[in-house]
């Protein structure tokens, strides 16, 4: 999974799709297979977090739960790699 910087200790879900979908750009053209489970596994992990409105909490860290609930276009744009 993927954090918006090295300090955080939570994901953020836009960061974390955003890298998976780099990472499965990048698998799709090495043929790497160790590359394309990275990216599966970030992707798996957002979408178990997905609320059943479509929206995301911006973080799974409890100090920022609930504190914005949306859908944003880098995560739209992410699944487009998909």
């Amino acid at each position: 999974m993927f954090q918006l910087h090295a300090l955080d200790q939570y994901f953020v879900h836009n960061a974390n799709l955003l890298g998976a979908s780099l990472l499965a750009r990048l698998a799709k053209y090495t043929a790497d297979e160790s590359i394309k489970d990275v990216a599966l596994s970030s992707l798996r992990y957002s979408m178990h977090h997905q609320k059943e409105d479509g929206s995301w909490y911006y973080a799974e860290k409890r100090t920022l739960i609930g504190s914005i609930l949306f859908i944003p276009g880098l995560i739209s744009r992410a699944f487009c790699i998909f």
